[in-house]
């Protein structure tokens, strides 16, 4: 990464269509030659305001001409945490579909159980997880239910590495599993050296 942290997140919160506030002609031609230059397009269908093409300048010349895959990644904003009320709404919205009236109400019993007593500690435990980490789900993720799970990961995890093409360009199985293993540590290494 490039050991440099802009971290101007306001263009998440922009309004889609925003207009510039000053200057459009100035500020259109400037962010359309920004978005040239990093993306390779011609021009953008939306106006950006002049502190994201002001923020756009900024990475660029931090990041030069070709970014590595993660150069940005502390650019972007941290994940917000969510409130515990709006969490225990979510899931009661999530499990009323697949359980009858009687099962529902003593879901939500436990969720305001939960709400008022395990909840709020939990709460409090991400809440300070989120300030010294830029996603608090990640890292628990990965180790508690990606990486513990005793399951296959190629086909209940990973389902979208299976070899399945729209054509077989052999049928010898062990010829399509080496060019399916080559493909997938040509991948890792495009990741670990990040020339994605």
């Amino acid at each position: 990464s490039s050991g440099i942290n802009a971290e101007y997140g306001g263009w998440v919160w922009s309004p889609h269509g925003a207009t510039v506030t000053t200057s459009p002609s100035v500020f259109d031609k400037l962010a359309n030659v920004m978005v040239k230059i990093m993306t390779g397009k011609k021009s953008i269908p939306w106006k950006l305001s002049f502190v994201v093409t002001l923020w756009m300048g900024v990475c660029k010349v931090i990041i030069g001409r070709r970014p590595k895959l993660l150069s940005l990644q502390n650019c972007l904003p941290n994940l917000p945490l969510p409130s515990l009320k709006d969490t225990m709404k979510r899931y009661l919205l999530t499990v009323r579909p697949f359980v009858d009236d009687a099962e529902y109400e003593r879901i939500m019993s436990l969720a305001e159980d939960f709400k008022g007593g395990m909840g709020r500690r939990l709460q409090r435990y991400l809440w300070v997880k989120s300030w010294w980490s830029s996603n608090y789900v990640s890292d628990w993720w990965e180790q508690y239910v990606y990486l513990r799970g005793r399951s296959s990961l190629m086909i209940n995890s990973n389902y979208y590495c299976l070899d399945a093409l729209s054509f077989t360009p052999t049928n010898v199985r062990s010829a399509r599993m080496a060019n399916f293993i080559t493909a997938l540590m040509k991948f890792k290494t495009d990741i670990d050296t990040e020339t994605l």
